[in-house]
């Protein structure tokens, strides 16, 4: 008699996963890698149409995960340039703090 055998094959949650950017180079130069990317962004496409139950709610979705996408961007943008005024002030004041005692010692002379 023959053993039947059971195999279970887990499924892959693709709810939480984000698609593959394919523009880089190492996916240019293999095409191997290439077509994996692909079956997963195909995955990840699929899982996220069959909980959004319809077309309309999918494009909802998307609208809103957009305009998430944008505001943050502009945040990291504004911080970026806020990081960037801070650290020429912090240059500057590292400067004056070097040089300080140079400075009192030329007015005192």
């Amino acid at each position: 008699m023959k053993r039947e055998r059971k195999a279970v094959i887990p499924k892959r949650d693709y709810a939480d996963r984000r698609l593959i950017d394919t523009s880089d180079e190492k996916f240019q130069n293999s095409p191997g890698l290439q077509r994996w990317a692909t079956v997963e962004n195909l995955k990840i496409a699929a899982q996220a149409y069959n909980e959004a139950g319809s077309i309309k709610e999918l494009e909802q979705k998307i609208a809103t995960t957009a305009a998430t996408r944008k505001e943050a961007k502009q945040t990291v943008r504004k911080l970026e340039n806020r990081i960037k005024d801070l650290a020429e002030i912090i240059k500057y004041a590292e400067q004056y703090k070097e040089n300080k005692a140079y400075n009192i010692a030329y007015k005192k002379s």
